[in-house]
């Protein structure tokens, strides 16, 4: 019985040994671990120049490439020097080149980047400066908690850049173009006098008959359209293009391409602006005059198929060629069913 009692106490022993040195492995191997990982840094900048210190900016993404540069005061695309490019995205460009900042520094273990989004980057920024210094950045994974991108820049190190300009590392060549617009009515749709639309064959012209009940006449006709046709104002006036397709389109051949020099349907809005001008002696006398907005709905591209259709777009003295889905303008074309 002594001999059995003893030959478990021998037996627990050695278990209790056995976990403390498994312990102390497993440990030894954590930290072994933790001591591999990258070792990184806080938040920093990078580059602090000022924006008039940039020179040009190139992008190569998504398999294209397009450079902007200085000429003179302005900034124009190399490519194409007559392209409307966008004060707003030009700028934002220069001020992110200029001022680089970063949230991480990291010194990877290895050359294999892939974890960083950088062995098959999304797009690489090369940066001249105005004293010929340049820069090449390599824009890999976004990481949403940093807000920031993992970049490279050929130090050996990976840095995670954003901050106030993250969103200049993805931007893209559809991005830097500056858009058509039209001027929203001054009072909205209540300065509206008049709707005129022309398209398959037939035209429907909508006249304010009774500005202070909002009186509508089609075509002659009386009836209640004061809901529909601020249904069709709102869908043309807030309407939301991002897909362009062609700009500095002037000649009627080229509109005619599109199916927008006669395009399949026409909406032309008349409304009413109110200027107020001061006489002598402190009076003001108001003074009204039309003006007109037109939308061009232009004919189906190519590859529309009817589940998914598409047309050409364009405001009515605009430049520039949108794709727009079909369904954007579901008010418009039940008007000419």
């Amino acid at each position: 019985m002594k001999k059995r009692s003893f030959g478990l106490v021998v037996l627990v022993s050695l278990l209790v040994v056995v976990i403390i040195f498994y312990s102390v492995i497993s440990n030894a191997m954590k930290n072994d671990k933790k001591n591999s990982d990258p070792p990184s840094t806080g938040d920093g900048i990078y580059i602090d120049r000022q924006p008039s210190e940039v020179e040009k900016v190139t992008y190569r993404t998504g398999g294209a490439e397009f450079t902007v540069r200085r000429d003179g005061s302005i900034f124009v695309l190399d490519e194409d020097p007559e392209f409307p490019l966008d004060p707003t995205a030009v700028a934002y460009m220069m001020n992110s080149a200029a001022r680089l900042t970063y949230v991480r520094k990291i010194n990877p273990e290895s050359n294999d980047l892939t974890d960083y989004g950088l062995s098959d980057p999304q797009s690489v920024i090369e940066i001249l400066y105005t004293d010929n210094a340049r820069l090449t950045i390599t824009v890999g994974n976004f990481n949403p908690y940093s807000d920031a991108y993992y970049c490279t820049t050929g130090d050996g190190f990976v840095y995670l850049m954003g901050g106030e300009f993250s969103d200049a590392f993805a931007i893209r060549y559809s991005d830097i173009i500056l858009h058509d617009t039209v001027e929203t009515p001054q009072y909205g749709f209540s300065s509206v006098t008049k709707v005129e639309i022309t398209g398959n064959g037939k035209t429907v012209l909508y006249t304010l008959v009774d500005e202070e009940n909002g009186t509508w006449e089609r075509n002659g006709e009386s009836g209640d359209f004061a809901y529909d046709l601020k249904d069709l104002y709102n869908e043309l006036y807030r309407v939301t293009v991002d897909e362009w397709i062609d700009y500095n389109v002037e000649t009627d051949k080229e509109f005619d391409t599109y199916g927008l020099l006669k395009p399949e349907i026409r909406v032309v809005f008349t409304h009413l602006e109110i200027t107020e001008i001061e006489n002598e002696g402190s009076s003001t006398v108001k003074k009204e005059h039309e003006l007109q907005t037109a939308f061009l709905i232009g004919s189906r591209t190519s590859e529309s198929e009817e589940s998914d259709a598409k047309r050409y777009f364009a405001f009515g003295g605009g430049s520039i060629v949108y794709v727009m889905q079909e369904d954007a303008f579901a008010h418009t074309m039940n008007e000419i069913k």
